[in-house]
């Protein structure tokens, strides 16, 4: 028995339209084919995000090493402040050592001099008294 192969694909497409789970099964094909193309444009902008995230992200780590270079550099720049500071309170202290020291001698000086200076105004007031005489 020879069957025309039209007649076969006839036979096939009844049995397929007479068929409802076949139906279903079409538009579930259909529904996926849009799935399909909804993922593949997920898939894309996701893609274009990603690479603007590592763009960022390489942004962000040449930020992160300058900021680490500057913190670094003030780090540095603290240790020079507290050693001027030191330095400085030291130079204070000894000053503050030298005035009194100076203090002390021009005590020592004063009280040197002052009997020598009453004596001279002592004298001077004789002198005054003799020649007002």
């Amino acid at each position: 028995m020879d069957l025309d192969t039209n007649k076969i694909r006839q036979i096939v497409d009844q049995a397929i339209e007479q068929h409802p789970r076949m139906h279903r099964m079409e538009a579930d094909i259909g529904i996926l084919k849009g799935d399909s193309v909804t993922l593949k444009q997920d898939v894309s902008t996701l893609k274009n995000d990603v690479s603007t995230l590592k763009k960022d992200v390489s942004s962000l780590k040449k930020d992160l090493t300058t900021v680490k270079s500057d913190v670094a550099t003030l780090k540095s720049e603290i240790v020079a402040v507290k050693l001027e500071t030191s330095a400085l309170k030291v130079e204070q202290h000894r000053q503050g050592l030298m005035i009194e020291h100076m203090d002390r001698k021009m005590d020592r000086l004063i009280d040197a001099l002052l009997p020598a200076k009453h004596r001279e105004v002592q004298i001077d007031r004789l002198e005054e008294t003799t020649d007002s005489h």
